[in-house]
């Protein structure tokens, strides 16, 4: 186990019984603060959903895009009624209460993009054309409300969505509850 204090660049390779070396991984860790919670003045219940139709190649094109639909929802579910083209975008707007302060990582799965941002810091970048492909992310939150979005798009030929957790001190993933989505 390696306790790292202070933000750094790690390259680290594997090296077996003869000296060689394997690949080579590098890794960049961030010293941070805490992210304060936000004051939640209304009970809300579900997510804003905003539904796109059309073809896109990276979620960054749903910024200039007009949304056809718009809906609330409890979960991060695609709601295949309203989602009905071949190709589309969503974008999930809200707030994410976790339980308590500390460090958590997040694990986004898509097919195809993806972008996961808490906090207004984009935490995992999924985006592009790409079959299933999860990938993860960490920030640093305090017990309570944060600001939550996640764009998500569809090229065609089926999809994946699934957004799942790791609390503070733990490595088992959990799908995030719908709870904690407001």
């Amino acid at each position: 186990r390696v306790t790292i204090k202070e933000s750094a660049t790690y390259k680290i390779a594997a090296f077996n019984q003869k000296g060689l070396r394997g690949d080579v991984f590098t890794s960049e860790y961030r010293k941070t603060k805490l992210q304060p919670a936000v004051m939640v003045k209304r009970n809300y219940t579900g997510l804003n959903v905003q539904y796109f139709e059309g073809y896109f190649k990276s979620v960054l094109a749903l910024n200039t895009a007009k949304p056809k639909l718009k809906w609330n929802q409890p979960d991060l579910t695609v709601d295949q009624t309203k989602a009905k083209a071949g190709s589309f975008g969503l974008l999930y707007n809200g707030v994410i209460s976790v339980p308590e302060d500390g460090i958590y990582t997040f694990y986004l799965t898509a097919d195809d993009g993806a972008n996961l941002t808490i906090a207004r810091q984009l935490v995992i970048d999924n985006d592009g054309l790409h079959s299933a492909k999860e990938k993860d992310g960490q920030i640093a939150l305090q017990k309570g409300s944060h600001f939550f979005q996640l764009a998500f798009i569809e090229g065609g030929g089926g999809y994946t969505l699934k957004l799942q957790y790791s609390a503070p001190g733990s490595t088992e993933k959990k799908d995030v509850p719908a709870s904690w989505l407001k």
